[in-house]
């Protein structure tokens, strides 16, 4: 019986770390906001948040896993198309007091709409981890949250004809 709990142990443990190499998780995006601090210019972190949108696009579907094997472990519901998350970072574009959150996974438009971000258009950028992320967004701020305040009436106008903002 030992043995057998020994051996489940062993491949649960196999199984729950099966998804490390192509999944999106908490340590990477750690070292992302790490380097991200680091960065002193506007037009530095700009590239940045951009290059990190792009990126991030290809992982579509969050990881819900268990390290609890029920049932026949050789049957796996992974599907091959999908890249899987952790936790993504937040990136939200605070715009004349409306939140836009700039993920490219919902839509294409998004990449668009990040590209229009300039230095001139970028009041501040701020970036929060921890407990302030978490308690400004819920679980969805766990792995971070790069806030961009701007007040430009010439980025809401083109905001506006992608119908990104209402």
């Amino acid at each position: 019986m030992k043995l057998q709990i020994f051996l489940l142990f062993i491949l649960n443990f196999t199984y729950c770390n099966s998804f490390s190499q192509d999944t999106l998780n908490d340590f990477t995006n750690a070292r992302w906001m790490e380097e991200f601090n680091k960065m002193e210019s506007t037009n530095e972190k700009l590239t940045a948040i951009k290059q990190k949108i792009f990126d991030d696009r290809i992982y579509n579907a969050p990881l819900k896993r268990s390290c609890f094997i029920i049932g026949d472990i050789t049957k796996s519901n992974v599907s091959k198309e999908k890249r899987y998350y952790e936790c993504k970072i937040l990136f939200v574009l605070n715009l004349f007091n409306k939140s836009i959150l700039l993920d490219a996974e919902t839509t294409e438009t998004i990449l668009l709409a990040s590209r229009l971000l300039t230095e001139k258009n970028t009041g501040s950028i701020m970036a929060l981890s921890g407990v302030q992320s978490a308690a400004l967004y819920g679980s969805d701020g766990r792995c971070g949250v790069v806030i961009l305040r701007s007040t430009s009436r010439k980025l809401k106008r083109r905001l506006k004809e992608l119908k990104l903002y209402h």
